[in-house]
């Protein structure tokens, strides 16, 4: 522009000078004095008329130009004032519609836009007005929308078919400019603006606009984001505090609730605890199946709810067994309570799937006094509840101190003595195997080591007897031993297997235990990669930086591991991030209600998509139907454990039955 200007008056310079220089030659020769001197003048003043007609058409046309610049800079300014207000607004985040409204109003108050509207998709796929600005004309949805925007810079001259045309005329709305919004590359919205001038929507304009559309379409999605994980943080907080099942309080609720009333009882008011269990529940499981074992714990749940006082607190600790935490009782008031809450259960019905069933009850009491802690009034209880069924079952127990210690240290030593004998002559303890199946093929993957105390010929203890005895008496460290070595000696005999042995939580940390794992895999010449390992996710989340470095070197020798019983007991995902594990069980508790309850398979899709997004693989335990296993296939569960796929036997057993094929040691199939 600069060389032009600069070529026109060197031009003109030219020109100029030459115009003088011969016009006056020409009109001395031609013309005698004194007309030439006239007709000199004459062209003088038609010269100095002519330049200054040139110089003002060229001040004006200067003048334009530079308004038109200042028009636009002041509207790029504005734009740039809208794409700022828009990051503020992004910045003070809190909800799409809030988002949108502040975006419009900027719009219309910073004068770029006469009118300005937003709409989203929403659940159900229509679209939904959130927010507008501006004069009111009809929000409507174009009848395209494609990235990064659609404008019409003049409405007033536009062909093309346009709903409400004459309406927007009126308003004096003559440029249109719809964003569309995106979320995962899928148009979930759009921003539209008018504005009153034709054609105010140059290129830099629109890459603007773009760049607001791409903002707003990333806090959008951050906000969906957001609102996923609340989501999912409600369903934990919720897994936390409330068992899935029957909707009452864990275990853990009403312990905060016991130890305020221990605190209580210490200032003069009593409480009391029951324990409940129904009498032979499982034999409504064998008879009638799973399904109506949990309807029939739904429906006592409601009826403990309905018969006991609004202020009591019920909460479901495990399987069938319930406690009711009374406050402001004493011994005989609590003792009657228990008995009519008893004949009431006794009287009462239950229907199930059209069957009527007839259910009794047992009760432990113990009451709540300042002197003893909320562990050891429920302790207190449980025993009290241990009599009641040894009694006969369908009654009231009060705790007795002297007399259910007595009968709680006498059965405790018997299974020590046992387990003493077995550490010490390595005859009666041994491993049942139980399968693992990928959910897909259904072939076993590998078996899960289950330990079994054997008590005489045809009879074991339970694990839940003797683990914690041999906890409290500093037998684990032998006992977590003996399960390696024993596994070792299992995958040695038999190359074509693969094992998950459990470590105790005590255990978890141990780094002689390590040496002594690295020395055996050794000596016994194993791959380590056949030999896996499960803790409990409240062993690893007990001191969770000494478990995430123990587990590290345990990886490190080669060993896979698993977090067993997932679910049971966290309050938030973020520390599977540190834990280096490769499987997570999903706890049982939430796979027997599979079928029947959305909250349950809800529960486990959010597991599952964590685990995954984590890299890591899931294990659902407890699978006992087809039904079940259709469900956890649909939810992306990886693996599966349970009586569908076999019960726990010893090896022989299933070495008997799945003999090492001849082509070499692949796993065997499932059963």
């Amino acid at each position: 522009m600069r060389l032009l200007a600069e070529r026109v008056a060197l031009i003109y310079l030219l020109l100029a000078s030459l115009w003088v220089f011969f016009s006056d030659r020409w009109l001395a020769l031609a013309f005698p004095p004194p007309f030439s001197y006239h007709l000199g003048l004459a062209k003088g003043l038609v010269f100095v008329a002519l330049t200054a007609l040139f110089l003002y058409l060229g001040l004006r046309r200067f003048c334009s130009l530079q308004a038109r610049a200042e028009e636009r800079i002041e509207h790029l300014n504005r734009m740039y004032v809208l794409l700022a207000e828009t990051n503020h607004a992004l910045i003070r985040l809190q909800s799409p519609q809030l988002l949108l409204a502040a975006v419009c109003r900027a719009a219309v108050e910073e004068g770029l836009f006469a009118t300005a509207w937003a709409m989203l998709k929403g659940p159900n796929g229509y679209w939904e007005l959130v927010a507008r600005a501006g004069r009111e004309v009809p929000a409507f949805v174009p009848s395209s929308l494609a990235p990064p925007y659609q404008v019409i810079n003049d409405l007033l001259s536009y062909e093309e078919e346009f709903p409400f045309k004459d309406l927007f005329l009126a308003q004096g709305i003559r440029t249109l400019a719809f964003l569309p919004l995106t979320a995962n590359k899928d148009i979930s919205g759009f921003l539209a603006f008018g504005a009153e001038k034709p054609g105010v929507l140059g290129k830099e304009e629109l890459e603007l606009m773009a760049q607001i559309a791409a903002d707003i379409s990333f806090g959008l999605e951050v906000l969906a984001h957001r609102e996923q994980c609340l989501q999912v943080q409600e369903k934990l907080h919720h897994l936390v505090h409330y068992d899935p099942l029957t909707g009452l309080p864990h275990r853990f609720y009403l312990e905060d609730h016991l130890k305020q009333a221990v605190l209580k009882a210490r200032r003069g008011l009593s409480s009391a605890l029951m324990v409940i269990d129904v009498d032979n529940y499982q034999l409504i499981n064998d008879n009638w199946g799973y399904k109506a074992g949990d309807r029939l714990l739904q429906a006592f749940a409601r009826f403990l709810r309905e018969n006991v006082r609004e202020e009591d607190i019920v909460a479901r600790v495990a399987g069938d067994k319930f406690m009711v935490l009374m406050e402001d009782v004493f011994e005989e008031e609590a003792c009657r309570l228990a008995e009519e809450l008893r004949q009431r259960v006794e009287e009462t019905p239950f229907e199930l799937d059209g069957r009527m069933a007839r259910v009794t009850i047992s009760i432990g009491i113990a009451l709540v006094k300042g002197d003893e802690a909320a562990e050891t009034v429920m302790s207190q209880a449980d025993l009290a509840l241990r009599r009641a069924k040894e009694e006969g079952r369908n009654r009231v127990v009060l705790f007795q101190p002297e007399e259910e210690l007595l009968a709680r240290l006498k059965g405790e030593q018997e299974v020590l003595n046992l387990l003493k004998e077995a550490l010490v002559t390595g005859r009666g303890l041994l491993l049942f195997l139980q399968p693992v199946v990928r959910l897909s093929d259904l072939q076993v993957v590998h078996y899960e080591a289950l330990l079994r105390l054997r008590e005489c010929v045809d009879k074991y203890c339970s694990p839940a007897q003797f683990i914690p005895l041999a906890e409290r008496f500093g037998l684990m460290p032998r006992l977590d031993r003996w399960v390696i070595e024993s596994a070792l000696d299992i995958l040695k005999a038999h190359p074509q297997l693969k094992l998950f042995v459990n470590l105790s939580g005590l255990s978890v940390g141990d780094d002689t235990l390590l040496e002594y794992l690295q020395m055996k895999l050794k000596e016994k010449e194993v791959d380590p990669s056949r030999l896996g390992f499960e803790v409990t996710e409240t062993a690893a989340i007990r001191n969770l930086l000494r478990a995430e470095r123990w587990l590290s070197r345990l990886r490190w020798l080669g060993c896979e591991l698993a977090l067993d019983d997932f679910g049971s007991g966290f309050s938030t995902f973020s520390y599977l991030r540190s834990l280096p594990v490769d499987y997570l069980k999903i706890d049982l508790s939430f796979i027997r209600g599979l079928a029947s309850d959305r909250v349950h398979r809800a529960l486990v899709e959010a597991m599952n998509t964590v685990a995954h997004t984590l890299g890591k693989l899931t294990v659902a335990e407890g699978i006992e139907s087809e039904e079940t296993l259709q469900i956890l296939r649909e939810l992306g569960t990886d693996f599966g454990q349970g009586y569908y796929f076999g019960r726990p036997e010893p090896v022989e057993v299933i070495i008997a039955r799945r003999p090492e094929p001849a082509g070499g040691p692949d796993l065997p199939a499932a059963p």
